[in-house]
């Protein structure tokens, strides 16, 4: 009763217009938490010294805009040294391969951070884009207005987090987005990629509910040591500067800002997903699944 009353007074002041986006209440509980978590930038920056990062990098993670980071970073990195064996300046870690100590070794990794109840919606439109309307029985997608139609969201987000068909999952397993960060940051395991595919996300849940995965993420924690610098989605290149800045001080390098400062001045994102903010998708009883399924990404 309590966790439902926070959920509609948190839905409250939530995103209310359709122009919003989702950084008020609800759909920024995760940050002001989460960012408690991450070590003291002071510690995080005696790190960077110590170790002595001389290369820029990206860990991609889906619908957190890196694609567009790491376009960005190709033209504002241009003259930098490129690391053995990489095509561009800048390192690229792909979603699939876990952040390991050799990957990021010598480099000022950058990651991408969302707010898990906006990830899903911008997952469901992505999904939608290159799914058949038929998927599912049509129970999901298709049909005019798509990505605005709040029960096919709710059906869809409730198979995707192991909720329905043959052997449902427990409320207290780990949601789609957690599972993606545990294999990213704390497994150090290259992830499969069937369960990457929209079809099988509800396998993918199901596959992992394991309680020591759960146990892993209650003790989450966004290594610094190993991401120097996040980019919130919300505050994208605000922190995004901030980042480079901290690069060229502690690295010395000189980048080049004229595409940054043009790129934020258009707006431009590579690989948009068009939706409604999050607050039109979920009614309080959704969001109180989302919280619970990805509550370590709350806490």
């Amino acid at each position: 009763m309590i966790i439902h009353m926070l959920v509609q007074a948190l839905l409250l002041v939530s995103c209310i217009t359709a122009e919003s986006s989702c950084s008020e209440g609800l759909c920024d509980t995760s940050f002001v938490q989460l960012g408690a978590r991450i070590m003291p930038e002071s510690q995080a920056t005696l790190d960077f010294m110590k170790q002595g990062k001389l290369h820029v990098g990206v860990k991609h993670l889906s619908r957190t805009g890196v694609s567009n980071l790491m376009d960005l970073l190709n033209s504002i990195a241009v003259n930098l040294e490129k690391p053995l064996g990489e095509p561009y300046a800048p390192a690229y870690i792909r979603e699939l391969n876990a952040l390991t100590p050799e990957r990021e070794a010598n480099t000022f990794m950058i990651s991408g951070m969302r707010n898990p109840c906006d990830w899903y919606v911008s997952l469901y439109a992505f999904e939608s884009r290159w799914t058949d309307a038929s998927f599912h029985s049509g129970d999901f997608f298709g049909g005019r207005g798509w990505n605005e139609n709040k029960t096919k969201f709710e059906n869809w987000l409730r198979w995707a987090l192991g909720g329905t068909g043959d052997h449902p999952v427990s409320p207290d397993a780990l949601g789609v987005m957690s599972i993606r960060y545990w294999e990213t940051f704390i497994s150090q395991n290259d992830a499969k990629i069937d369960f990457y595919n929209g079809h099988e996300l509800d396998q993918y849940v199901k596959n992992n509910t394991d309680q020591s995965k759960i146990d892993d993420m209650s003790r989450f924690n966004l290594t610094p040591s190993m991401v120097d610098c996040w980019v919130h989605d919300e505050t994208y290149y605000d922190d995004l500067e901030a980042c480079l800045h901290k690069y060229e001080h502690f690295s010395g390098a000189k980048l080049e800002w004229e595409p940054f400062e043009n790129a934020r001045t258009q707006g431009t994102q590579k690989n948009p997903s068009k939706h409604r903010p999050c607050s039109y998708y979920y009614s309080p009883d959704l969001a109180a699944l989302v919280m619970r399924h990805d509550r370590y990404m709350f806490e």
